[in-house]
């Protein structure tokens, strides 16, 4: 229970240091990271369903984040 306590500490910090929409697509790391300690602690073997989930989460984040900059960029490009 402190451990869920202390996760949301940490979000609501993050947030006061950081664009709403950039904490938010963190989140999506959390089964990663689930998968990664299930595998680490409890010695789980993977599926490649598992294995393409996990590739699936670590790639989406970066391209969500590409493309925000870009709809960014187009945004200031149209008000100049």
């Amino acid at each position: 229970m402190s451990n869920i306590v202390f996760g949301f500490f940490l979000y609501f910090r993050a947030l006061k240091y950081s664009s709403a929409s950039l904490i938010a697509s963190f989140t999506f790391f959390t089964p990663f990271v689930t998968l990664l300690f299930i595998v680490l602690l409890l010695g789980e073997i993977l599926t490649v369903t598992d294995y393409l989930a996990a590739v699936l989460i670590l790639f989406s984040v970066p391209v969500q984040k590409i493309r925000n900059v870009l709809n960014d960029r187009k945004k200031g490009h149209l008000l100049n």
